[in-house]
């Protein structure tokens, strides 16, 4: 009964660490599939370029940029993306969803510091919520060769068994808001946080006994 109890315990655990995982692919922009590098500094996607983005689907034309070059350093990893690559530019991706359950979306958000407009400005959307984005320039986003971040998000409860996460630019140029660590987790109930505990607690309790012995 014990061992069964514990199976119980720790499988109630690992189901409520599940719910924080990333429900996207290629969220950090780390995957460039086989696009080459490009003389500007970087690598492009979208119209006229027939290569797909890992994970994306890619509306007008966006960057993906690297650490050491004038675009860095990104928020996490080795790349990020500009939101306005040769024009103004999105992203999107679809995942699967439950309905009624509650989603959380998280990014990181910067400028191009060579170039952006002031400021430089997107929405973000999924599941019927919206979130204005917008990056001033006033020296909170770094400078050349040294870009800072910021970090944003928003809710929203699933309606369907898929939902579509997308990132628009809202300015023109070839300078944007960029991102980086982009996210989707199930939100757990706070049944689910109490099981977790009990369940962490059950195994502790079996260890420690086990040490004692």
């Amino acid at each position: 009964m014990k061992i069964r109890s514990l199976a119980i315990a720790t499988a109630l655990s690992l189901g409520a660490l599940a719910a924080h995982a990333n429900l996207l692919t290629n969220g950090g922009f780390e995957d460039i599939g086989s696009a080459s590098f490009q003389g500007w500094g970087g690598y492009t996607y979208g119209a006229g370029y027939t290569l797909p983005m890992p994970g994306w689907d890619v509306t007008g034309t966006v960057d993906i940029t690297i650490t050491p070059s004038t675009w860095g350093p990104a928020d996490s990893g080795t790349h990020a993306l500009d939101l306005n690559g040769f024009e103004t530019g999105s992203i999107a991706q679809s995942f699967a969803t439950t309905i009624g359950q509650k989603y959380d979306v998280s990014f990181a958000y910067s400028r191009n510091v060579a170039g952006a407009p002031d400021p430089a400005t997107a929405f973000a959307t999924a599941g019927g919520s919206m979130l204005n984005i917008s990056a001033a320039n006033d020296g909170s986003f770094g400078s050349v060769g040294a870009m800072l971040w910021k970090n944003a998000g928003f809710s929203f409860t699933a309606s369907a068994l898929s939902s579509t996460l997308s990132f628009t630019s809202t300015v023109g140029g070839s300078g944007g808001v960029f991102l980086d660590s982009v996210s989707v987790t199930a939100v757990p109930e706070p049944e689910t946080y109490a099981l977790m505990l009990a369940g962490l607690s059950a195994v502790a309790f079996v260890a420690r006994r086990r040490g004692a012995r």
